[in-house]
């Protein structure tokens, strides 16, 4: 059985999967855009890799641009055309697609159709209600008739996949409203790298190098786009300025990123640091420097999606923080584990009680760290997430007989 994974943000968990299938004895190709920003995963060729898996980067003519149209539309012609080699050269019997755009899955999917082909959806977001969110904030004259499109498309999308795998039950609402059959569904939660993320100490070489190993960090790592308030760290920040104890450290590249930087130069935040995506390597000592780890979700975002960092976190042993909407899977699950606290993202008041909280009860902080790795420990293994996928591969390798 051969089975191609499309990842196309390339983040750390798809890979897990693609190589514990693997080791199943399934051949596997993965693909992912090597130059997007984004965090990758570890997609480095192990020593120990077995030969049923070959790890395919696409590497698209022009960096990625997903907040201009033309620049979008272009990217995913570009990565769709370059799939269409992968597909023809490896002649997979399954194809499963996650996090890729609705033009170039679209294409994607009327290839596999094309080729008998066996079209899984990985669905990660809800694109469309994504869409209608960003046209309402910034009423774009043409927005309604483009939502209506992308919605359309989004909507046969689903209904044409052989099957669909959503991240959360909230998810089935809004398919059950589009028609989409729940027998074609499997709901299968993301999970963090659990077997790739070891606890480490707070001193060790990337906060040595940092110079914040004295500190008490405050951590960010991950995308800050449209879905984000990177204001709400830069606030954050402000108020702790005069605690010279205190340390703000983001990780991200973009759009969020630059307007942290602009607001250090602004408002002269010497305890906020923002750095560039660091090597999947040193994420466990990156995880490990922090005392607090942060994780922020616009209120209607809350609808369409599931953070995967806040599950990372979850591995590190470090206590959460949140502003994110308490009705967002991420926040059930910590909220449910007790490992950490969350704020609405509209109550800044809240965020920054809870904040001072932490940072001031060091007693409160090893508790929810012990009960996010133990429920990391309890829900990430592999072997036992990849079950519900085997299921569906299973499924199909029946009905296809």
């Amino acid at each position: 059985m051969r089975i191609l994974i499309n990842d196309f943000g390339g983040y750390p968990f798809p890979i897990q999967l693609s190589r514990y299938l693997a080791v199943k004895g399934f051949t596997v190709v993965h693909t992912y855009i090597s130059n997007i920003k984004t965090p990758h995963g570890n997609m480095t060729n192990l020593t120990n890799e077995i030969g049923n898996l070959k790890i395919v980067p696409i590497r698209l003519k022009k960096e990625f641009n997903k907040y201009s149209f033309i620049g979008r539309y272009k990217g995913e012609l570009d990565f769709s055309n370059q799939m269409y080699q992968v597909i023809a050269d490896f002649k997979p019997d399954i194809l499963i697609s996650a996090n890729t755009p609705l033009m170039a899955q679209t294409r994607l999917q009327k290839q596999c159709k094309k080729e008998n082909i066996k079209f899984i959806y990985w669905c990660q977001d809800i694109h469309s209600i994504a869409i209608q969110s960003f046209f309402e904030k910034r009423k774009f004259f043409f927005g309604k008739f483009l939502v209506k499109y992308f919605t359309n498309r989004e909507i046969k999308l689903l209904k044409n996949s052989d099957h669909v795998i959503a991240i959360s039950n909230e998810f089935n609402v809004i398919f059950k409203q589009w028609g989409i059959s729940e027998s074609a569904i499997s709901v299968i939660q993301n999970w963090g790298p659990l077997a790739e993320i070891t606890v480490q100490p707070k001193f060790n070489p990337w906060s040595e190098k940092h110079k914040i190993d004295s500190k008490i960090v405050v951590l960010y790592s991950g995308t800050l786009g449209l879905k984000h308030n990177p204001m709400l760290i830069a606030e954050a920040s402000s108020r702790f300025k005069h605690n010279t104890d205190v340390v703000f450290v983001v990780i991200s590249e973009g759009m969020g990123a630059s307007l942290l930087q602009e607001q250090i130069a602004q408002k002269q935040l010497n305890n906020l640091i923002v750095l560039p995506y660091q090597d999947y390597n040193f994420l466990s000592q990156v995880l490990g420097s922090a005392d607090i780890l942060l994780s922020i979700l616009e209120k209607d975002a809350a609808l369409f999606s599931v953070p995967s960092k806040v599950l990372t976190y979850l591995c590190a042993k470090k206590p959460l923080l949140l502003s994110v909407p308490t009705t967002n899977l991420s926040a059930k699950i910590v909220l449910k584990a007790n490992a950490g606290l969350c704020a609405e993202p509209d109550d800044f008041e809240g965020f920054f009680t809870k904040l001072s909280q932490l940072i001031d009860d060091q007693k409160l902080r090893i508790t929810l760290s012990e009960n996010g790795r133990r429920y990391a420990e309890n829900n990430f293994e592999i072997s036992s997430v990849s079950k519900s996928f085997l299921k569906v591969i299973n499924n199909l390798i029946v009905d296809n007989a």
